[in-house]
């Protein structure tokens, strides 16, 4: 067994322009994990930036790529970093987790050296997906989790909010298969994020305007 440390952000994106009937605004989430804090901290950066763009170039008030990678590296001390744009109500509010140890199999790879493979998500407005809602009585151990980080995360005053907003709020997934291995499903805004790993053979999964770049992908 070798130990290896990996580095976790997770960012919610808390729009006050986009909101439900009922009020309360919509919120967006991702999440990104890496071995290297440095680049940890460019993905954060650059879905950051990727969302001025969603913001007519609104700038996202968010510090310089040095105090990111502190950030990645240490985790969040207390509370979360909470990013606001210049002229709306949107916030940003990014909790990292710092360093975490994992062990993993020894094992030696004949093939080290090669482009990593990828699997190709489906192009945009191609997806394959499904909406579940996290109901108390279907996905009671998933609900309560989402439920935590949403306060954990202060995304809502109470928990009576939070509740209410799953309640009207469906998750969407896009659907994967994997020939020879199987079918998984992955949140669709983690997908956009390029920066997930398929559960059976690890490779990474990326949209197909990132595996045009990518070595091996035609």
């Amino acid at each position: 067994m070798k130990t290896i440390t990996i580095y976790t952000a997770a960012i919610i994106e808390i729009d006050e322009d986009k909101v439900f009937a009922a009020g309360r605004p919509k919120i967006f989430s991702w999440s990104c994990t890496d071995t290297d804090p440095k680049a940890l901290a460019q993905k954060v950066t650059d879905i950051l930036k990727g969302e001025e763009k969603e913001h007519k170039g609104r700038e996202i008030r968010m510090p310089d790529l040095p105090s990111m990678e502190s950030y990645a590296r240490y985790g969040s001390q207390g509370e979360p970093e909470t990013f606001e744009t210049s002229e709306d109500g949107t916030r940003f509010i990014v909790q990292f987790s710092g360093p975490m140890t994992i062990e993993v199999p020894d094992t030696e790879t004949p093939n080290a050296g090669t482009p990593k493979e990828t699997l190709t998500a489906a192009p945009a407005g191609e997806e394959e997906t499904i909406d579940i809602l996290l109901s108390e009585e279907r996905f009671p151990r998933t609900r309560e989790a989402k439920l935590e980080e949403l306060l954990e995360e202060n995304a809502f005053d109470s928990r009576e909010e939070a509740e209410r907003w799953l309640d009207q709020t469906p998750v969407c997934l896009d659907l994967i298969y994997e020939k020879g291995l199987g079918l998984f499903a992955v949140e669709s805004e983690a997908v956009e994020a390029n920066s997930l790993s398929s559960p059976y053979s690890g490779k990474e999964i990326l949209t197909p305007d990132f595996a045009a770049g990518c070595p091996g992908m035609p």
